[in-house]
């Protein structure tokens, strides 16, 4: 049953998120949207038309070789932390989007012999280890800190390549505070499984943390610097003994992993805690990519 619901109102299973629609008109919620047999465009008012940023997007994505049916592709933009919105695009057909970043690569000669460089890298490493090679890019503009490049010694553009087991999501809407989100972060770092808690004295692994720019801007207010943050993420990032079965807890101890309060911490040093800004505007996430064995991160100029 379709019922519009009050301003600020809101039940068990029903929040007010306006929609606008294909049609031209703003829906109070999902399901009069559906009751009204429209699709969705973008979420939010019909008032506030897609950003700048969208109308680039539209400009480069070919729509009209989209199927019809419409789902979730991406986020609206927006400075204001709490603005950052879902809108709808169809899905594309197969190859469109490596058309579409054929186009951008066409028209950027330096984006397109980065991208060159990166794939042969892409390349050798298959070719030679098997693993597959995944790339994330830094947002320099919208970071409170130095480059990760710069920090690591090489500034200008750099390359940062680093063995992982895969990625880890950590998602919160909960924190008030920038020292909040820092504690999920690192709390969410530490697992019993993970590769950095096997041999050794903590010193081996080491663990990259993409912050999207609005948890970043959060952080930076509440901690002196970059160094401090690191402390901190290695601070929460870790787990009492007692969470490891016998054998486990008395090879932790004989390796020096147990510090005076009684917790394993991921890593020894705050250092291994690399840390780099990604992801959009509205985006409410950190990305965690652990190390696959004792390996260290390299970064080169290019």
């Amino acid at each position: 049953m379709c019922a519009a619901l009050p301003d600020g109102g809101r039940d068990a299973n029903l929040v007010r998120i306006r929609i606008c629609a294909t049609d031209g008109r703003t829906y109070d919620n999902p399901c009069l949207l559906e009751c009204a047999g429209v699709d969705p465009l973008f979420q939010g008012s019909c008032d506030d038309p897609p950003s700048c940023i969208e109308q680039c997007i539209d400009a480069v994505f070919p729509w009209e070789k989209f199927v019809t049916k419409p789902y979730l592709l991406g986020y609206r933009f927006s400075d204001d932390l709490n603005e950052g919105a879902l809108y709808f695009r169809p899905v594309p057909e197969a190859g469109v989007i490596d058309d579409a970043l054929q186009r951008l690569r066409s028209q950027d000669a330096a984006l397109d012999g980065a991208l060159v460089r990166l794939e042969q890298i892409e390349a050798d490493w298959a070719d030679h280890t098997g693993f597959m090679v995944g790339s994330v890019a830094e947002w320099e503009e919208r970071s409170p800190w130095a480059p990760l490049g710069e920090r690591r010694g090489v500034p200008g553009n750099a390359l940062t390549i680093k063995d992982v087991t895969g990625t880890i999501d950590v998602a919160d809407i909960t924190a008030e505070s920038g020292a909040e989100l820092l504690e999920i972060i690192g709390k969410s770092l530490a697992f019993p499984g993970t590769n950095a808690f096997i041999g050794g004295n903590g010193d081996e692994a080491e663990i990259m943390v993409c912050i999207a720019p609005p948890w970043a801007d959060r952080i930076a207010a509440d901690h002196s610097g970059i160094e401090d943050v690191q402390r901190k993420l290695a601070e929460h990032a870790a787990l009492p003994l007692s969470w490891w079965p016998a054998p486990h807890r008395k090879h932790l101890e004989e390796c020096g992993r147990v510090d005076a309060r009684g917790m394993v911490p991921l890593v020894a040093k705050p250092e291994q805690m690399i840390v780099m800004v990604c992801g959009g505007l509205g985006n409410l996430h950190a990305l965690a990519l652990h190390s696959f064995g004792p390996t260290k991160a390299v970064t080169r100029p290019f």
